[in-house]
């Protein structure tokens, strides 16, 4: 007979200290009565009503039980109660993962690296487009160390060109994103197509209010397409 811990006050214990006593006779009892010491002492949770809010039951030995046995409800019922249940260790982060998550969120950091991933992007793209450009004429009469030349200073050109205007746009589409989010404290759909508006009118600017206006809807129904596409909300 499993020894049962005396009883306390639980005004002086605690409601936690209580509840956790109050758990552990009832379960003692069901023991006893059931023949069910033998499921504690192969590990089973001594707590299942105390912890059942932290525990993730894993469903795959029951749905193997129930197909094992055939179509018959009666024998899949017996089989899935009677499978043994796995329980998945809940893990709570660590201060360095949290640390590392609140610097990720930021939206100078997240400014930053659409920034240079922008570049990066718009300076691959302009030399693979510079290397397309075709002939000027004239160029035909020019050696072939010369053609190479003008065909490489080309391309760098391209590739700036294309870099300054990648990295501006991650730049203020990515920022603007998180400033929306962070002001609406919310996660959904609506945040990018702000983002893109926003973006779309800053980027067309030159082009007048309409401009601006084209650019807004344009960009902002492209975002959401994407979203949508992409499945990011």
């Amino acid at each position: 007979m499993l020894a049962m811990p005396e009883r306390g006050n639980p005004t002086r214990m605690g409601l936690l200290e209580h509840t956790v006593l109050r758990a552990f006779r009832f379960q003692v009892a069901k023991c006893e009565e059931g023949g069910m010491s033998e499921e504690l002492g192969r590990g089973a949770p001594p707590f299942p009503h105390a912890a059942a809010a932290a525990e993730d039951m894993s469903e795959s030995s029951s749905a193997a039980a129930a197909v094992a046995v055939g179509p018959d409800p009666a024998k899949a019922k017996a089989a899935v109660a009677a499978a043994p249940k796995t329980y998945k260790r809940v893990e709570m982060p660590t201060p360095d993962q949290i640390a590392m998550d609140d610097v990720m969120n930021n939206c100078g950091v997240k400014t930053v690296m659409a920034t240079v991933m922008g570049c990066v992007l718009g300076a691959a793209m302009g030399i693979f487009f510079g290397a397309f450009e075709p002939m000027v004429p004239g160029d035909e009469k020019l050696s072939i160390v010369q053609s190479l030349k003008n065909a490489g200073r080309s391309s760098l050109q391209k590739a700036g060109s294309y870099a300054k205007g990648f990295a501006a746009f991650g730049a203020l589409y990515s920022g603007s994103e998180c400033v929306i989010e962070q002001t609406r404290a919310k996660h959904d759909i609506f945040n990018s197509a702000g983002a893109g508006c926003f973006t779309g009118g800053v980027m067309a600017r030159s082009s007048g209010p309409q401009g601006m206006a084209v650019g807004c809807a344009t960009m902002g129904a492209l975002s959401v397409c994407m979203d949508k596409f992409m499945d990011l909300h």
